[in-house]
């Protein structure tokens, strides 16, 4: 998987950062929330849990997605890669 960021924007009001990347995956499926937000969580040096994955959108035959994604200053996100606790 290669993300290649298309921009990116600074929202003070908000705490966050917000970006629009580009996935590639070429011999592969469209990647999971969770596998995004591990790789931007390494590749940035922040916690997963200041990951937000808004979304991911990939074209049918396209081997490249779209995705936005926030960062947040605080903690706001769920990680992802980690399971839900079972509510009753």
């Amino acid at each position: 998987m290669k993300v290649r960021i298309l921009s990116e924007k600074s929202n003070e009001l908000l705490e966050r950062k917000e970006i629009e990347a580009e996935i590639e995956h070429e011999d592969a499926p469209t990647p999971s929330k969770a596998a995004l937000q591990q790789y931007v969580s390494k590749e940035r040096g922040v916690d997963a849990a200041h990951v937000e994955i808004v979304s991911i959108f990939s074209s049918k035959g396209n081997r490249t997605s779209k995705s936005s994604v926030y960062i947040w200053n605080e903690k706001k996100a769920d990680d992802l890669s980690k399971p839900k606790e079972k509510t009753e």
